[in-house]
């Protein structure tokens, strides 16, 4: 499987490894605002950096399932590979941070 996702290529492997670390920070975001360095990263980056993969994921699947259409038999297992880890790290993305911007949407 791992052969696999090297197969999808280099661009669209870091964008899902930047998405798996969005996930990653996604327990960690809240709380008070914190000005030192670590902590910094689960409020004031994360988040934002959160919302950019959220939009840039599913592009990349749109684009994925438009190049899919005129692709030749061989490449149709690679893009639909791309097409189902893009769709599935997505959701997981979306799942991850609803909690916290639920809570930012209801206010104090």
């Amino acid at each position: 499987m791992f052969r696999d996702l090297l197969r999808i290529g280099s661009l669209r492997l870091a964008l899902l490894v930047m998405a798996v670390a969005a996930i990653a920070l996604a327990p960690f975001a809240g709380g008070e605002v914190q000005y030192s360095f670590p902590d910094i990263v689960t409020t004031f980056l994360a988040p934002p950096f959160a919302i950019l993969i959220a939009f840039v994921v599913p592009l990349d699947c749109l684009m994925t399932g438009l190049f899919l259409h005129g692709a030749a038999a061989n490449e149709r297992r690679r893009l639909r590979l791309a097409l189902s880890a893009g769709g599935v790290v997505w959701l997981a993305l979306v799942i991850s941070w609803a909690p916290y911007f639920l809570r930012l949407a209801s206010g104090p």
